[in-house]
């Protein structure tokens, strides 16, 4: 598997074997008004993003790919997300993909080029969130969450 970057909530990797609540915290942000925020800055920065870059938006309901959307329905989409079953698959005018999976607390990136990245990682620090580089999937890695 090849490197991507995440953009979530926590700064770091939490690792499999850890000794925090991250499965009871993650259950707890899934229900709550904080897990919706967490959701609203997704829509905020995938906003921003749109100020800068097309985006090409494929829902989980098999609905045709949708090239810049209106912000209003950009936003239900991103929020929309939340139920189970459902997600995104948005690409970039540079080719780049970005996912969210249903009920995820992250989104993933794949593929970004120099300049996304940069952008991202600033779009990422105005909305509160981390945009970590994920290695290659290897059996140290692949149980973390």
């Amino acid at each position: 598997m090849e490197e991507y970057w995440v953009i979530d909530f926590l700064p770091v990797l939490v690792p499999a074997d850890g000794v925090g609540q991250y499965f009871a915290v993650e259950e707890y942000l899934r229900s709550s008004e904080e897990g919706k925020e967490i959701y609203e800055r997704f829509v905020r920065l995938l906003l921003k993003l749109n100020c800068y870059d097309d985006l090409c938006v494929t829902s989980g309901e098999d609905d045709e790919p949708v090239i810049n959307p209106e912000p209003a329905q950009l936003a239900d989409l991103v929020r929309a997300c939340r139920k189970p079953g459902y997600g995104l698959c948005m690409r970039t005018g540079s080719a780049a993909v970005i996912t969210l999976n249903s009920e995820d607390l992250y989104m993933t990136l794949y593929e970004p080029d120099d300049d996304l990245l940069r952008l991202m990682g600033m779009l990422c620090a105005s909305e509160g969130l981390f945009l970590r580089k994920m290695p290659a999937e290897t059996d140290e890695t692949k149980n973390g969450v």
